[in-house]
C-alpha cells in the first residue's frame, strides 16, 4: 500500500517579520474593502483632517525609500492621492468638482491597496513552503 506523502509547511523568516506582514495584509485588505464600498456607494469622503497632510508626506516619503518596486507604486499612488484630496479639500473649489475628484481618487487608492496586497502575497509565497516528510514506514508482513 501507498501512503500519501505528508508535508510540512516551513516559513523562511522571523515571527515578527512574518506576523507584521500579516497584519499589514489584513489591514489592506479592510481598508480596500471599506474603499470599494465607498466607491459602489459614490460616498467618497468630502473633508479631510489635518493628519492627512503628514500622511501623504509620509507615502511619498517612502516611495522614494523602499527598496521594491511593487511598494514605490503603491506608496506613490496613495501618497498623491492623499495630497490631492487634501490640496482639494482647503482650496476654494465647488463641491461637485471635489466630490468627482474624490471618487477618482479613490480609484487611485484602490489600485495603491491592490499593488500592497499583490507584493505581500508575492512575500508569502517566496517566504512559506511546503515541503514532503520522510515518513516512516509501516510494518511489512
Amino acid at each position: 500500500m501507498s501512503q500519501k506523502p505528508t508535508y510540512e509547511t516551513t516559513i523562511d523568516s522571523d515571527r515578527i517579520t512574518t506576523c507584521g506582514v500579516a497584519l499589514a495584509l489584513v489591514a489592506v485588505v479592510a481598508f480596500a474593502m471599506l474603499d470599494i464600498f465607498h466607491l459602489v456607494w459614490g460616498k467618497a469622503p468630502a473633508r479631510t483632517s489635518l493628519d492627512t497632510i503628514p500622511f501623504a508626506l509620509c507615502c511619498l516619503l517612502a516611495a522614494f525609500t523602499v527598496a521594491g518596486k511593487l511598494l514605490k507604486v503603491g506608496f506613490a499612488l496613495i501618497g498623491v492621492q492623499t495630497a490631492a484630496r487634501a490640496v482639494l479639500s482647503y482650496s476654494n473649489v465647488p463641491s461637485e468638482f471635489r466630490h468627482v475628484a474624490a471618487i477618482f481618487g479613490l480609484a487611485l487608492d484602490l489600485a495603491g491597496q491592490l499593488i500592497f496586497i499583490i507584493a505581500a502575497v508575492n512575500w508569502f509565497r517566496s517566504a512559506v513552503h511546503r515541503v514532503p516528510v520522510a515518513g516512516t514506514e509501516g510494518p511489512t508482513s
